[in-house]
């Protein structure tokens, strides 16, 4: 046995660890997509490779928040970091932390089946309103699901048993001074590299939900992502209170009942191009063919001549940043919760919009932006 046990320097064995801890996230992501495959099937073997590496870069972004602990008692620049008891908590962190990822990923196998998008934050409140329910129910679930709960234990298992041949060598005697200039310079370099992994790279903003969407469709970035990450990326956003004013179905279609007419029930469908204009912070009153008011100057022209031979809508938001724009605009989102729609938790849900309608007719997008990329 202890010809199998691989002794390194503190930080080669924490960096092998983490790569360890990235593998069976990556490894979960695997079997979550064979767990799902009735869902995915329809995804060419291209786009499911692009899904499984694109999701790296968020696993990367996962398994850094949540060996946090763990990476800073064995960067943490002080000579005591190699003995046996330090070693023992940091490990500690480590396995605890990262067997209740690989648990979350695991859940979410079976209730992805459900809910169609990987959990948020808002499955702590469920849980917690019907806590007794939860336990009880404890038993019956792990009997309904015992396979996905008999591979979890298996990759638990075998992820014990890689991560604990890493151990740490004892560290060598030096000079005082030489060891805390250099642990110190260590220690800023490695949480520099953490918070870019965190953030998901160099870019403006950090990564989020909904740069799933940049390598696969809409409907397919929860295999992208991972539960970790959905869940610590939606803590403490506000979500929406489930309201009903009728009754029942029935009293709402006799108020108002509407009838629905896409574009496969025209016949007059000519598949032109459709060009979205917009601007930032211009109101109606710079366009005169809009404000109604006589004598105003036509700041315009153009615009003003394609209103009149077309058909011009009023319509009234109640988004106050440019960021709510989009949803508004294109799938008819307003702005229902104190956060904007693409960095709350339901950035993942798969919805309609002008995007998904149109693409049912061979149109593809092109997305023009004045200002630089991320803002």
């Amino acid at each position: 046995m202890n010809s199998l046990i691989y002794r390194h320097s503190i930080y080669r064995a924490f960096v092998l660890k983490l790569l360890i801890a990235l593998l069976f996230f990556s490894l979960s992501r695997a079997i979550f997509l064979l767990f799902n495959l009735d869902y995915f099937g329809e995804m060419a073997p291209g786009e499911m490779l692009i899904a499984l590496l694109a999701g790296v870069r968020f696993d990367i972004a996962a398994v850094i928040i949540l060996n946090a602990p763990f990476i800073v008692m064995n960067t943490l620049p002080v000579p005591f970091r190699s003995r046996r008891g330090w070693q023992l908590v940091s490990n500690a962190f480590y396995y605890v932390l990262n067997i209740f990822g690989l648990a979350l990923n695991d859940i979410d196998t079976v209730y992805f089946r459900f809910t169609a998008k990987r959990m948020t934050a808002d499955i702590f409140s469920y849980v917690q309103t019907g806590e007794d329910d939860f336990i009880s129910l404890l038993p019956s679930f792990i009997a309904d699901f015992f396979v996905e709960f008999l591979v979890w234990l298996v990759l638990v298992f075998v992820f014990i048993l890689l991560a604990s041949r890493i151990r740490v060598r004892p560290a060598e005697a030096t000079a005082r001074l030489r060891f805390y200039l250099l642990n110190t310079i260590f220690f800023f370099i490695g949480g520099t590299l953490a918070i870019v992994g965190i953030r998901g790279g160099l870019q403006l903003r950090p990564v989020t939900i909904i740069d799933a969407g940049r390598y696969v469709d809409a409907r397919n970035v929860s295999l992208v992502l991972n539960t970790p990450f959905t869940i610590i990326k939606s803590f403490g956003h506000t979500g929406l209170r489930e309201v009903h004013f009728f009754k029942s179905a029935a009293q709402l279609e006799s108020i108002y009942n509407p009838e629905h007419k896409g574009l496969a029930d025209t016949d007059d469908f000519k598949g032109y191009n459709v060009v979205l204009l917009i601007m930032e912070s211009f109101g109606t009153e710079y366009i005169a063919s809009l404000n109604g008011i006589p004598g105003a100057p036509a700041y315009t022209p153009n615009l003003d001549s394609i209103i009149s031979d077309g058909t011009a809508f009023r319509a009234y938001a109640n988004g106050k940043q440019s960021i709510e724009a989009l949803p508004a605009i294109v799938a008819g989102l307003p702005s229902l919760t104190t956060r904007p729609y693409i960095t709350s938790a339901y950035a993942g849900n798969n919805i309609n919009s002008l995007a998904s309608i149109l693409k049912k007719y061979g149109y593809r997008t092109a997305f023009y932006h004045g200002g630089r990329n991320g803002i």
